[in-house]
């Protein structure tokens, strides 16, 4: 077996034991069945698998005659909008060394070694043949870098070798498509991909692509845990790699797989971490977040909640925990402020998540999951990547009911976080939480805390009280 088949197999494997393992115990409402397509719908098909040709192919034209993304020794920053939106006007470089600051006075770039003298494209990861909006002016997306890197005889040659191949059609087709990128890589030595993104197909197989090219370079930015179902992808690809890469911790000191842990970006001091999310929201040079002495002084309890990819997350039985604990606290401790913060794919806007909340007499925060991590001593969540963050600042956490297996064990053996066997632990456990939360507030505490919130975060703390809660 080749070393790119290999690879492909193994993003395959992980990807299907990863929907296995994370996938919520309800029965899925059935599909509607759909019924005959006439003529007419055929035409419609047909139409619609036609016109994105014709725009991918003027596209191409486009870029492969006017666009430099063809060049050797630059830097291909891949980067979801949603998630690193990039502000008007601002330089590709700029943009990059903003939104990869780090828990030290330099960017990631920096210690990656990258310097002006590389020249920084920017490719948005967007759906279909989706353009960037007038506020992405100057960002091609993933799309246009693949068809810079390819032409007709590349796709020729791709589609031939991907029927003389064996296996699966579609294991054929990916093969293939990483062969032929990964021709590109070869012929531009020096290009060096980062990708501050992971959550698509595409950007993967680029990454496997580049990877399999001794003189490209491929560095990822981790922006949470990882379940194990993904180590034995990421095994491979350290075993498989022709080229140098490197991963960034989300935050300094998080446990990671032992491939990640081995090809981390470290200086003399340990290890280089950045938050993208957070640092393309945080206007100031040097991720000051300022503290509410009002919500400090509080105490707040925060319940970071989850969500589920295969139905309504409140209809699951993750929700019912949390809101056994909410109405537990509403109980036993009617003058402490709870704070709910939403998984992003939820939001606070829920018209179900608001009508529980007001049920309980609770309410959720402008703030954002990290921000509250800051101004709350307890937390209680599943699986949340928030919740083992939360670790890393020696909060302490409350992990209501789930499958271990799903997590690291280096990641649960955290001295900060206290495990519920079921529902009725949980909220008997919960007081000791509380109680542990309660007794860290002496000033050698506090001080460690920003410490903390420095070296392993990159973030520095001011008092506002001000500040929106």
């Amino acid at each position: 077996m080749d070393r790119i088949t290999r690879v492909v197999q193994a993003h395959d494997k992980m990807r299907s034991d990863t929907q296995r393992l994370v996938s919520d115990q309800n029965a899925q409402a059935p599909r509607a069945a759909s019924g005959q397509t006439g003529r007419r719908n055929h035409l419609a098909r047909l139409g619609a698998f036609l016109a994105p040709l014709m725009l991918w192919g003027l596209r191409w034209l486009q870029l492969r005659f006017g666009s430099p993304l063809q060049s050797s020794n630059r830097v291909f920053f891949i980067f979801d909008p949603a998630r690193t939106p990039r502000q008007a006007s601002e330089a590709p470089a700029a943009f990059m060394d903003r939104v990869l600051r780090s828990n030290r006075a330099s960017s990631v770039g920096h210690h990656l070694g990258i310097s002006r003298t590389h020249r920084v494209s920017l490719l948005a990861v967007l759906p279909g043949i989706t353009r960037p909006g007038t506020d992405l002016r100057g960002t091609d997306t993933l799309m246009d870098g693949i068809l810079a890197w390819m032409g007709p005889s590349q796709l020729a040659a791709l589609i031939w070798d991907a029927v003389h191949r064996s296996g699966p059609v579609s294991q054929r087709l990916k093969t293939a498509f990483v062969a032929k990128v990964q021709s590109y890589f070869s012929a531009h030595p020096g290009s060096h991909i980062i990708l501050s993104t992971s959550n698509s197909y595409l950007v993967e197989l680029i990454r496997m692509a580049a990877l399999s090219a001794q003189n490209t370079t491929v560095t990822e930015v981790l922006h949470g845990i990882a379940a194990t179902s993904m180590e034995p992808y990421y095994d491979t690809l350290s075993e498989t790699a022709l080229g140098p890469h490197h991963y960034v911790n989300l935050v300094a000191d998080l446990p990671q797989f032992t491939s990640i842990e081995a090809h981390l970006l470290c200086d003399a001091d340990g290890q280089i971490a950045s938050n993208v999310s957070l640092n393309a929201r945080l206007a100031d040079p040097e991720n000051k977040i300022a503290l509410n002495q009002s919500l400090l002084s509080a105490r707040p309890v925060l319940i970071i909640g989850g969500y589920s990819a295969d139905k309504d997350y409140f209809e699951t039985e993750f929700f019912a925990q949390e809101r056994q604990i909410m109405a537990k606290l509403r109980e036993t401790a009617p003058d402490r402020r709870v704070i709910y913060s939403p998984h992003p794919q939820i939001g606070r806007s829920h018209p179900t998540l608001k009508n529980e909340l007001e049920q309980l007499g609770l309410a959720t925060s402008a703030l954002s999951t990290l921000e509250l991590i800051l101004h709350c001593p307890a937390v209680v969540g599943t699986f949340s990547s928030s919740a083992f963050e939360a670790t890393m600042l020696e909060r302490q956490v409350l992990l209501l009911p789930f499958d271990a297996a799903i997590l690291p064990p280096a990641l649960l053996a955290s001295p900060y976080i206290t495990r519920a066997n079921s529902a009725e632990d949980a909220q008997e456990k919960l007081e000791q939480v509380l109680e542990k939360a309660d007794q860290e507030q002496s000033p050698d505490h506090l001080q460690e805390f920003a410490r903390l919130c420095m070296t392993r975060f990159g973030i520095s703390l001011v008092h506002d009280s001000e500040h929106p809660s």
